[in-house]
């Protein structure tokens, strides 16, 4: 049975890069009924029989290890994926991030396209949240769109207080610990320059910087799908930008390669989320995007590279499951690691 309802449109027209985006699911009736038939209860610290039970993620104090600036390749989940009881449905994620405990992973969690409309999520995401939150390589971030500055200020606040708001309410009201986000994913964000925008994203990014409820760096994340014309602080300072959110045959077309090489970033504030990769190209084209500049080379001198990085063979629904790239993908993540930390300790003994 299908929970999940996707549909992809184009951007609109004050994006100069048009090209269909797949949106995150808008709940049907069924689900909206499953849920509300669902009474919340105290998470508790038994096993679910994934990797991440056998760590009782829900009453542990993990310190953070991410950091934004100088850090490592990291994996991008989009975990858009409804955590079903008793359906393992993130099993594979928390056999990655357990399986490679050197790569970061940053996860945007996002239960009803955004926080929804309750203080708190399902039971079910106040069980698996927390799990997550206890891996010291993971880091969690609420979704939102703002649907290119459009949805008033006011709206988007009220759901970075959700997010924020969740820690302490599940603690006051179920005693559950862990259930928590480090920053924010904006979705739908501009990519032109104007006074508006500017105004409208500063306002953002200085109230989740300054909000309590927020762990950790409290990240802040940009999704235009496209490179931003111009500097980041005609866009609000984010942390970082996904700069690509292209299907493959679209994101190796020289026009795209062209404004990604015109308007890149600094190589760890940049983010692709490329789809439809064949799937035995996905591990080369992984390390290739992962690769940083040359030594001496300035991002956009031909090096069009980024730090966070979600590739995939899936050309449908792939932000609600995990494919059989998924492995390949977040191996080769690991493989990267591994050699920046090989050439970094060979560097240090010089």
């Amino acid at each position: 049975m299908a929970l999940w309802k996707f549909w992809s449109r184009p951007r609109p027209a004050e994006s100069t890069t048009t090209s269909p985006k797949q949106k995150p699911p808008a709940l049907n009736s069924k689900f909206k009924s499953f849920l509300s038939s669902k009474q919340r209860s105290p998470t508790t610290n038994s096993s679910s029989g994934t990797e991440a039970g056998a760590i009782s993620g829900s009453n542990m104090t993990v310190a953070r290890k991410h950091t934004v600036s100088g850090g490592k390749p990291c994996v991008v989940m989009p975990l858009y994926i409804y955590p079903l009881p008793g359906k393992d449905s993130w099993k594979p994620l928390y056999d990655a991030i357990a399986a490679y405990p050197q790569v970061d992973f940053l996860i945007v969690v996002n239960p009803n396209s955004g926080p929804g409309e309750e203080p708190l999520p399902s039971r079910d995401y106040m069980r698996e949240v927390p799990k997550l939150n206890a891996f010291p390589n993971v880091t969690t971030v609420g979704y939102i769109a703002i649907t290119w500055t459009r949805k008033s200020l006011e709206d988007v606040k009220k759901e970075i207080d959700q997010y924020a708001g969740w820690e302490k309410k599940a603690l006051d009201d179920y005693e559950t610990e862990g259930l928590y986000v480090e920053g924010i994913y904006l979705d739908e964000t501009p990519n032109h320059v104007s006074d508006n925008a500017k105004s409208y994203l500063k306002e953002l990014t200085d109230y989740i910087k300054g909000l309590e409820g927020l762990r950790g760096e409290k990240l802040v994340i940009h999704n235009p799908g496209t490179p931003p014309e111009g500097p980041l602080s005609s866009f609000g300072s984010p942390d970082l930008v996904c700069v690509s959110e292209e299907p493959h045959p679209r994101y190796i077309n020289p026009e795209v390669q062209v404004r990604l090489e015109t308007y890149s970033l600094p190589h760890d504030k940049t983010l692709f989320q490329v789809s439809g990769v064949p799937l035995g190209a996905v591990e080369a084209m992984t390390k290739r995007i992962l690769a940083r500049p040359a030594k001496g080379k300035q991002q956009g001198a031909g090096e069009r590279t980024a730090r966070y990085i979600f590739v995939t063979d899936l050309d449908k629904d792939f932000y609600e499951s995990f494919g059989e790239s998924w492995g390949r993908f977040v191996k080769a993540v690991a493989a990267v690691v591994d050699e920046e930390e090989k050439a970094n300790k060979k560097g240090k003994k010089k």
